[in-house]
Order: structure tokens, then sequence, then C-alpha cells
């Protein structure tokens, strides 16, 4: 039997997916795990949605071994000079040991 990773959904999602992923690891209908967070939100005091922002950035999409944050930190890096802001020294240049 092969094992279930929880991943974020690429086909069933409103947002980012997370909620569709849990979904389909708990083998539950994704609108009672999107309903459960909403009512989540407000009874932590905002917990819950910072839960998701995370798990967002750490959940794998599927079919990708990229975390959300590897996304974010390329993306970053792709559109960094498109600001127009000059950049005066290599920002990727690290002292090697």
């Amino acid at each position: 039997m092969a094992m279930k990773k929880l991943e974020r959904s690429d086909t069933n999602k409103m947002l980012a997916g997370v909620c569709g992923g849990a979904a389909e690891y708990f083998n539950l209908d994704p609108t009672i795990v999107r309903v459960i967070w909403v009512v989540l939100v407000p009874l932590t005091s905002g917990i819950a949605a910072l839960v998701y922002a995370i798990l967002w950035l750490v959940l794998p999409e599927r079919g990708t071994s990229e975390i959300g944050l590897d996304k974010a930190v390329d993306f970053y890096l792709a559109h960094r000079n498109r600001s127009g802001v000059r950049e005066t020294g290599d920002a990727d240049a690290r002292p090697q040991p």
C-alpha cells in the first residue's frame, strides 16, 4: 500500500489548495473542511489563518517536489529587477568558507 502524503491540491482549490489537499488526505468533502476552517478562524483569534498561511508555504503542490516558499523565492529572484530599482552589489555572492 502506498503511503499517503499531505499535499496541496492542484485541482480542488479555492485559494491555495490547502483545504482541498487536507480533504483528499482524510477522505472528506472539501466543502466540509473549508467550513470547519472558516469557523476555526474567529474561534482561534486568527491562529487558524496563520496555520493556513504556513501550510501554504510548507506543503508541496501535488505533482511537484517544490514547496510554496521555493516558488515564492524563485518568483522574487526572477522579478526583482523589473521594479526599476538598481542594485549596487551582487546580492547572490556569498563568501566561500
